[in-house]
């Protein structure tokens, strides 16, 4: 935890890569919404968007998490029950 009584631990879906070689030599740029957990089980502060930016004086990508928004500590619904067999 840190001084505000906030866990620093976070986890995130995983973002896909580029589907090819020519992708990656195309220098993109580009942000991308996510989807999110339904629920989470620590308040805090969650990215809803990543973005790959090509950085062409320094030849290097820049990747990062962004739109951070504040989410409360929540339990999962429970799973729909299945129907009834007749």
């Amino acid at each position: 935890m840190n001084a505000s009584g906030l866990s620093t631990a976070m986890a995130f879906g995983r973002q896909s890569a580029p589907r090819s070689f020519s992708e990656c030599l195309s220098k993109p740029s580009a942000c991308s919404k996510f989807k999110t957990a339904e629920a989470v089980d620590q308040t805090g502060y969650y990215p809803t968007v990543s973005c790959v930016r090509y950085d062409a004086e320094r030849d290097a990508y820049n990747v990062s998490l962004e739109e951070f928004v504040l989410r409360e500590r929540s339990d999962p619904k429970p799973p729909a029950a299945a129907p009834k067999k007749p």
